[in-house]
C-alpha cells in the first residue's frame, strides 16, 4: 500500500485467503504518523519511538506459545524495547544495558526470565525466541538457551487479546522482521534451525 499523505491517520487489517473464503482481521488502532516501508524480496518494520498494535494477537489461553522475531537497533542508549501485553500480564523488554527480560511479572523472581547484560548490541540483527511451555518459561538468542525459569505462580500465556510492540509509554526504537506467535513451545531445534 502506498501512502498517499504522511499527515493521514491509517490503520491495519490483515486479509487471508484461501479457495473462496476470506477472512479480514480487526483493524488495528489508528496511527497518524505511517510507517513507510521500501518495496523489496524482504520488508522489515523500523520502529523509530513509536508502536505498533496487534489487534487479537492472543485471544485465549494458551498452554504452550512461542514469540519470535528479529530484531535489530541502531542504539540502545536510552531503550526501552518493551513488547508483549498491554495490560502488563506478560512482557518482554530488551534493555539499554543488552538484557532481555521476559516474562508474566517482574516481582516474584522466578515469574520472569533475564538473560545476562549485553547479550543485545547495536547495530547487529538477533534472532530472539521466547518460549511458554506450561508454567517454564525460556529466552533463545540466535538460536542459543540464553534463560529459562520455572515459576510457581504462573502457566502458559493468558488471552491478552492485542500484542503491542511500544509498550507502557516506551516506544520501540528499532526494526522487527519475521515476527511470529506460534502456539506450541517450540524447542531448540526448531529455533535453531
Amino acid at each position: 500500500y502506498n501512502v498517499s499523505d504522511p499527515d493521514g491517520i491509517y490503520s491495519v487489517a490483515a486479509v487471508y485467503k484461501h479457495q473462496a473464503l476470506q477472512l479480514v482481521s480487526e483493524k488495528s488502532n489508528t496511527a497518524t504518523k505511517p510507517f513507510i516501508i521500501e518495496k523489496g524480496d524482504n520488508q522489515i518494520l523500523t520502529l523509530n519511538n513509536n508502536s505498533l498494535i496487534i489487534p487479537n494477537a492472543i485471544t485465549s489461553k494458551l498452554r504452550q506459545a512461542t514469540i519470535e522475531f528479529m530484531f535489530k537497533t541502531s542504539s540502545l542508549a536510552g531503550a526501552a524495547n518493551k513488547l508483549g501485553d498491554p495490560n502488563g500480564n506478560f512482557l518482554i523488554n530488551i534493555s539499554a544495558s543488552g538484557q532481555i527480560v521476559a516474562g508474566w511479572s517482574t516481582s516474584g523472581a522466578n515469574d520472569y526470565a533475564s538473560t545476562a547484560s549485553g547479550v543485545i548490541k547495536a547495530n547487529k540483527w538477533y534472532h530472539i525466541a521466547v518460549v511458554v511451555d506450561n508454567n517454564t518459561i525460556t529466552i533463545y538468542v540466535d538460536g542459543m538457551k540464553k534463560k529459562s525459569v520455572t515459576s510457581s505462580n504462573y502457566t502458559g500465556l493468558g488471552a491478552i487479546g492485542d500484542f503491542v510492540l511500544g509498550l507502557d509509554g516506551s516506544p520501540m526504537n528499532g526494526s522487527i522482521d519475521e515476527f511470529r506467535i506460534w502456539r506450541c513451545a517450540r524447542s531448540m531445534t526448531d529455533i535453531y534451525a
